[in-house]
């Protein structure tokens, strides 16, 4: 958490199978999904301030210090 405190700035979108969720927030996240291309999830997007894909992250085997290595990476 640490990491992310000092590198990013999150934004969480939720697509849950099990939950309807409200019209307006349903058609927000289709069409960031279809916008930023997702098609599994987790999908975790490293965007520059104009939306510019920077990388692209997922699930990584290796716990934590794994994911933040690829993703430290991936964002210089």
């Amino acid at each position: 958490m640490e990491w992310a405190k000092k590198h990013v700035i999150l934004v969480s979108i939720d697509s849950p199978r099990r939950k309807e969720l409200p019209a307006p927030l349903k058609k927000q996240n289709d069409k960031l999904k279809q916008k930023f291309q997702i098609s599994g999830f987790p999908t975790v997007l490293f965007l520059d301030y104009s939306e510019k894909i920077l990388g692209r992250s997922g699930y990584k085997p290796g716990g934590p210090e794994k994911w933040i290595e690829d993703a430290a990476k991936q964002i210089k």
